[in-house]
């Protein structure tokens, strides 16, 4: 009796589970349609996928360079760097690290992006619009952060380092759009090769 319960009682949530599913595999369908503009041809609907996809950027950023300080080779050669101050030029090599983690994932983003939203705009408004999460966090930390000292100022290799980063964080989206146009028109014209 006990073993019959039990199956009924999951039969039960599988029956649940999967009218769930189908809800939201049908929910999906449709939010996918009126974001995309098949719907709803209105460009607030139609760019906030771009919204969420910057959100999403936003957070690995996050995710990255939370793994890149735990477990980063260039990280240890830093730390161990004897007589370490502002001016000491290993800092350039973090700087580099840093913009090479923020571009690639700026780049994954938009092929991302770019394929699997295909029926979504791709243009340099959906461009902005993905790097708005990103600059907003930039801007509101900096804000934050005079505060209780001085804005980064380039007035070291350390202060410089930390100026650019912040641009970087700030455009990286749009920064890798323009490469993405800037190769097509190039294609385009013949000036640039595939393969």
């Amino acid at each position: 009796m006990i073993v019959q319960l039990s199956n009924k009682a999951i039969k039960s949530d599988l029956l649940q589970f999967a009218k769930m599913f189908r809800f939201a595999s049908h929910f999906s369908k449709l939010l996918q349609a009126a974001y995309c503009g098949v719907i709803c041809n209105g460009d607030a609907v139609r760019y906030l996928p771009a919204l969420l996809i910057g959100i999403v950027f936003t957070y690995l950023v996050d995710v990255a360079f939370y793994f890149s300080g735990q477990h980063s080779p260039i990280m240890d050669f830093i730390i161990t760097t004897p007589d370490l101050n502002a001016n000491s030029v290993e800092y350039v090599i973090l700087g580099v690290h840093d913009t090479f983690i923020k571009l690639l994932l700026a780049f994954l983003i938009l092929v991302f992006y770019k394929k699997l939203l295909s029926k979504c705009p791709f243009d340099l408004i959906s461009a902005i619009i993905m790097q708005l999460p990103a600059t907003l966090i930039i801007v509101i930390y900096t804000v934050q952060l005079s505060k209780y000292s001085s804005l980064p100022v380039p007035n070291s290799i350390y202060g410089f380092v930390d100026t650019v980063g912040n641009i970087v964080s700030g455009l990286s989206v749009i920064f890798v759009f323009w490469l993405f146009v800037a190769y097509n028109n190039a294609i385009k014209n013949g000036h640039a090769t595939v393969g």
